[in-house]
């Protein structure tokens, strides 16, 4: 029997000054890439995955669903979306963080710069015929530092960072 999954293949993020006056302005050179390679059984469960390893709305609301690639073989997705971080690099353990209740109002008053983090989600349909796959079935608890595969691969430190994942 024929049985439709989701193949979650990376994440990749870019962030940008954002001031409350201009909004979004200049790149920062900043972001990071994350090879995930996790099939799931539908979209809702991926997006408790992403909530849970990325600290991403698992609200499907919250995103912008676009198809990159479409032929005779294979489609491709994203899932696009961009939430407020602030940068805590200087802190011990730092890095680019949600930010603090004071942080916004810092902000709104044009004190502090915020920053939007931009997340590009790649995914496609898959059909698993011939055999069983593994399949992201959320028998982790969320707040687990590891996720039913391994290690998860979230990178703290966002900046300056690159990689090449190749071909979707």
């Amino acid at each position: 029997m024929e049985k439709k999954l989701f193949h979650c293949t990376s994440i990749m993020s870019e962030i940008y000054e954002d001031t409350w006056e201009e909004g979004e302005g200049k790149y920062t050179g900043c972001g990071a890439t994350w090879a995930i390679g996790r099939n799931f059984p539908n979209i809702p469960t991926m997006l408790t995955y992403l909530k849970a390893h990325h600290n991403l709305s698992d609200e499907l609301v919250d995103y912008h669903q676009d198809k990159q690639k479409e032929d005779d073989e294979f489609e491709r997705w994203t899932l696009q979306t961009t939430k407020t971080v602030a940068d805590h690099s200087e802190a011990q353990n730092g890095g680019w963080m949600e930010p603090t209740k004071d942080e916004y109002e810092s902000w709104k008053k044009g004190e502090l710069m915020l920053y939007a983090e931009h997340y590009i989600i790649y995914y496609h349909e898959v059909k698993n015929t011939a055999h069983e796959s593994k399949v992201c079935n959320l028998k982790w608890k969320p707040n687990d530092l590891h996720t039913p595969f391994g290690k998860s691969h979230q990178n703290q430190n966002r900046c300056g960072r690159s990689s090449i994942l190749g071909k979707f």
